[in-house]
């Protein structure tokens, strides 16, 4: 045993976080610590810390414990370099090259190991704080949002790291894939308990599931007991007889105990599935967004330089990068923030969105219902809040004002208001930030059915496999793309090991593949969207067919046959713009040197 946890709460000015929580830690344990924001997890890692106390219940920690919890730089160290704040904790043949590991493990570039901790940025800070706490020996780690500020490179190398660690943690993330990878026991802070699930993330959500479920039925099949109950007391009453008042108050005391029991059946907590659909988007030219001989000058240096790259209708593009490799210069430009040099070219029709700047826009003191209706003044009442059901926001949550929300909250709203605006290109950088699981996953579950161009700069490796479709990185001051995760991870590998000549070699290889694949990739992209307007044509072939044989049947109704008249134009019209996107299509795909049939055999 580790540590034991009995009948542990915590209660902050008048709310109780939690109660009741019984549970141990023992050697080999690697806890997924869950839970909304707010909903009290770094209040747990605290308590089992030491560094708070349980309002109620008591914590028993085994003789000489070493416990590692994140701490922040003390005032003393801030003048330390970040390689002098890492390395003073290390001893031994292996210290120098211990300290390599664990700062690029991090995210820190040779470049900047130099740099004094005062000038650190929080981000920056908190994966120093992190290597500092993996520099040094612990039976029990504790970790709140360790993935915050890493790249995916990071959150891989920090996964293999605890993979490979002797003790035992509890971590605090949302990143799905990460929780898979390193748990193997959950809990989860819902409605005011500690629920505790053993087995790996999979088999926890099966067990939440079972668990509710089994839980709901129990409370619903009590509800009917005491309503059936209640009404035979009723009849008993009113047969108004001696025996019979006698079993109507045995059967109240029978009531009473199985409210009792019902007020005590506790189910986790989660957000109700709103099957409302997300506002339609006008339809964008093909061509969504070109960016042609792009760069981008900081303080006398490119940050970004000889950029070119297409995005067209309804693609869903992550892109990815190392920690200050330009991801979020190359969005800001784009839009139009910072000056860049070179050509950006969005369609005729294209009105994009950057959720950033939406969430710099939230009226701090109106709530989220409030300024929803703002941007959809036409939709009734129950309309709206289905709408903001979609992104979790139920009941009563509705009329939270903005300054009640946390910062990972925050990205909800901002996304619904922005959507309402109905925009064709979605722009969002680091949209997961400060998010907790259940968030992330109603993020998900609404970026998969939006219906036109997503621009994510995102580290969550699961919303990428599940969302987006292609995949740009940002690299060595470019823009290249890739065709999987997996490829990225091997690119920040080889850069992470290799010297500044070898990265320049590699770039200039890198380039030339990526000028192959770009074609490729283009050509790819070209014969997809050929074959969607093929199947499309016919299927309004089948519509005109039908058409036609209305007005054979109509011939002699005037008034109907004008009305059949007018969708056949229109039908005619629609299948003439799909043969001229064709026609467009199979003509770049011959200047690439592809060859393909109009219509597939």
């Amino acid at each position: 045993m580790l540590v034991k946890l009995t009948d542990v709460g915590f209660e902050w000015y008048g709310r109780v976080l939690f109660k009741g929580f019984t549970e141990v830690i023992n050697p080999g344990d690697r806890v997924g610590l869950l839970g909304r924001n707010g909903s009290g997890k770094t209040t747990l890692l605290r308590l089992i810390h030491g560094s708070l106390e349980p309002t109620e219940g008591e914590i028993e920690r085994a003789g000489h414990l070493r416990i590692g919890f994140h701490e922040q730089i003390q005032s003393s160290e801030r003048e330390l370099s970040v390689w002098e704040a890492v390395r003073k904790d290390l001893t031994g043949e292996d210290a120098d090259r211990t300290t390599r590991s664990l700062l690029k493990g991090v995210g820190f570039d040779e470049a900047g190991w130099n740099r004094p901790l005062c000038s650190l940025s929080g981000g920056e800070s908190g994966k120093l704080n992190l290597a500092k706490l993996l520099s040094r020996e612990w039976d029990l780690l504790l970790l709140d949002e360790p993935t915050n500020h890493l790249d995916i490179a990071n959150i891989e190398w920090l996964t293999e790291h605890l993979t490979r660690f002797y003790g035992s943690f509890i971590v605090v993330s949302h990143d799905r894939y990460f929780l898979k990878s390193v748990c193997n026991a959950f809990w989860e802070i819902s409605a005011g308990r500690v629920w505790s699930f053993k087995g790996d993330y999979m088999k926890y959500l099966k067990a939440r599931e079972l668990l509710k479920k089994s839980n709901m039925r129990r409370a619903e099949n009590l509800r009917k007991e005491i309503e059936r109950q209640k009404r035979i007391i009723e009849m008993y009453r009113r047969w108004n007889r001696e025996n019979f008042l006698k079993q109507a108050r045995s059967r109240e005391k029978m009531v009473t105990r199985l409210e009792k029991e019902l007020s005590e059946i506790e189910i986790p907590e989660s957000e109700p599935v709103v099957p409302m659909s997300l506002p339609e988007v006008e339809r964008a030219d093909f061509k969504v967004l070109a960016v042609e001989d792009f760069g981008v000058e900081l303080g006398g240096k490119y940050i970004l330089q000889k950029v070119n790259l297409e995005i067209n209708r309804n693609q869903k593009v992550a892109i990815l990068g190392r920690n200050g490799a330009g991801k979020t210069t190359f969005i800001k430009a784009i839009t139009g923030l910072i000056p860049f040099t070179g050509k950006v070219e969005w369609g005729t029709k294209v009105k994009y969105s950057l959720v950033d700047q939406m969430l710099e826009n939230l009226a701090p003191d109106l709530t989220i219902l409030e300024q929803a209706w703002s941007k959809a003044r036409d939709w009734p009442d129950w309309k709206i809040r289905a709408y903001l059901g979609r992104f979790g926001f139920t009941g009563n949550e509705v009329k939270k004002v903005t300054d009640e929300l946390s910062g990972g909250e925050k990205t909800r709203p901002a996304l619904a208001l922005a959507i309402l605006e109905n925009p064709n290109v979605l722009v969002l950088d680091e949209p997961t930030n400060h998010m907790d699981l259940e968030s992330v996953q109603v993020l998900e579950e609404v970026l998969k059915d939006y219906r036109g161009t997503i621009l994510m700069v995102t580290h969550d490796k699961s919303l990428i496999e599940s969302v987006c479709e292609r995949i740009l990185v940002v690299f060595n001051g470019s823009v290249i793309e890739i065709g999987d995760i997996e490829e990225y991870l091997k690119l920040s590998s080889k850069v992470s090991d290799s010297s500044e000549e070898d990265t320049k070699d590699a770039k200039e290889k890198l380039m030339a593949f990526q000028r192959s694949k770009k074609l490729k990739n283009r050509v790819k992209s070209l014969k997809k969207r050929l074959g969607e307007l093929e199947e499309e044509y016919l299927k309004k072939e089948g519509e005109l067919a039908r058409l036609e044989g209305k007005m054979k049947v109509h011939a002699a109704d005037h008034e109907m046959l004008l009305t059949l008249h007018r969708e056949h134009e229109k039908l005619t019209q629609k299948m003439e713009q799909i043969l001229e996107e064709m026609d467009e299509l199979s003509v770049k795909l011959k200047e690439l040197g592809s060859t393909t049939s109009i219509w597939r055999s």
